[in-house]
């Protein structure tokens, strides 16, 4: 979302950003998956989410995935 307010089209017809926008998206999501194997939720906890819940991955897992997002995003932008 913040590299669509960044980059995004402002006007409807504005291919160039759209182009860039999804260019910036692709790197986003290179770049997040070097870090965590995948951008799948179920792939990189290994189980659906109410199992996840279950065993506590969200304070662990979850919370490095965003932290890693954060990161990728400061740096792109």
């Amino acid at each position: 979302m913040t590299i669509g307010l960044k980059y995004g089209k402002s006007e409807f017809d504005d291919a160039e950003s759209h182009e860039k926008t999804y260019k910036m998206i692709d790197k986003f999501c290179e770049m997040f998956t070097e870090r965590n194997g995948s951008i799948i939720c179920r792939e990189i906890l290994g189980c659906d989410l109410t199992t996840a819940k279950e065993r506590g991955l969200f304070g662990t897992v979850c919370k490095k995935c965003v932290r890693d997002a954060a990161e990728i995003v400061e740096e792109l932008l």
